[in-house]
């Protein structure tokens, strides 16, 4: 994997933005309800945990 490879992945998962920005969207997220997507195959968080349950 080359640097702009890297690069493009950082900013795709937003941790190119300073640590602070990166926690305010996150508990924003949280907040609303928005768990995000999983890094593997692209689903909302919540639609994965609620098919398996939590166990």
């Amino acid at each position: 994997m080359d640097e702009a490879q890297c690069q493009a992945i950082r900013e795709d998962l937003g941790l190119d933005k300073p640590l602070v920005t990166q926690y305010l969207v996150y508990m924003g997220g949280v907040l609303t309800g928005d768990w995000g997507t999983t890094i593997i195959s692209k689903r909302d968080r919540v639609d994965g945990a609620s098919g398996r349950g939590f166990r």
